[in-house]
């Protein structure tokens, strides 16, 4: 019996055996009436997570999975970049020492450190994602 490929509410897709096009249909139709479809590949995001995403409520865009893979990927330093994270947190650690000088011991000093190092870590992120190889 042949395997057909059924697009499933522009989706998903499933892989079911029948003995047409049609009846694939019919049959993935009807499992999904009878909610016994427990396996669907979801179009955009390529994987067996379809009954996942409907039960979430959405499913993930395009532009999501991109930016979900660029945000979530080891990328190893290039050459000369290491040399800018330092520079980066060298200047930090200046900037860090100046705010412990000028400023009195608070909350409010240790959210500003706390802010800093967020900075220094976007700073070496928007680095290493958006440069390409040199």
């Amino acid at each position: 019996m042949p395997t057909y490929e059924v697009t499933i509410d522009q989706k998903a897709v499933i892989f079911i055996e029948a003995d047409d096009r049609n009846a694939a249909r019919k049959e993935v139709k009807q499992r999904i009436q009878e909610r016994t479809l427990n396996f669907a590949t979801c179009i955009r995001c390529r994987k067996s997570k379809l009954k996942e995403h409907q039960e979430m409520g959405y499913i993930p865009t395009e532009k999501q999975i991109e930016a979900r893979k660029k945000a979530f990927t080891y990328v190893a330093p290039k050459t000369g970049q290491p040399e800018r994270y330092n520079r980066i947190r060298e200047k930090a650690r200046e900037f860090a020492e100046l705010l412990q000088m000028a400023c009195p011991e608070s909350r409010v000093l240790s959210v500003s450190m706390t802010k800093l190092e967020e900075s220094v870590m976007w700073a070496n992120a928007a680095i290493a994602r958006n440069e390409s190889d040199t």
